[in-house]
Formats: structure tokens, C-alpha cells, sequence
């Protein structure tokens, strides 16, 4: 009878580590998540940047750059 409750308890344990562990990998994927959220808002906005920086703003940058554009053609 000793032997079936160790048994048992250890087998308890076992379903307690295992609940432990899915709580764990549950927390390491809303993690993961976040992580990659922010990775991708910040790559984002360093494209919307260099974007912004290459663009011309004025009108005679805008004609040297499409000149400078034709002659790499």
C-alpha cells in the first residue's frame, strides 16, 4: 500500500512540474510576442526615416535628384 501512494505522489509531482512548465512556455511566447512587436515598430520606423531623409523637399532637390537618376541610368 506504501509503494501506491509514493506512487501516486510522484506522479502528482510530475503533473505539478508539468502545469509549472506550461505556465512558464506560456509566459516566454507573450514575451516572445512583445519582443517582436517592438523589433518590428522600431524597424519601422527607421524605414519611415531613411525614407523621409532621402526624399527631396524642395523643388530643385527634387530636379537634381531626378537628374542624378537619369544619369545612373
Amino acid at each position: 500500500m506504501e509503494a501506491n501512494e509514493r506512487c501516486e505522489n510522484t506522479w502528482a509531482d510530475v503533473e505539478v512540474l508539468l502545469e509549472r512548465r506550461r505556465s512558464e512556455l506560456e509566459q516566454l511566447v507573450d514575451l516572445t510576442n512583445e519582443h517582436v512587436a517592438h523589433e518590428r515598430d522600431l524597424l519601422a520606423g527607421i524605414v519611415d526615416a531613411l525614407e523621409a531623409q532621402s526624399k527631396p523637399s524642395h523643388p530643385m532637390e527634387r530636379d537634381d535628384a531626378r537628374q542624378s537618376r537619369q544619369l545612373e541610368i
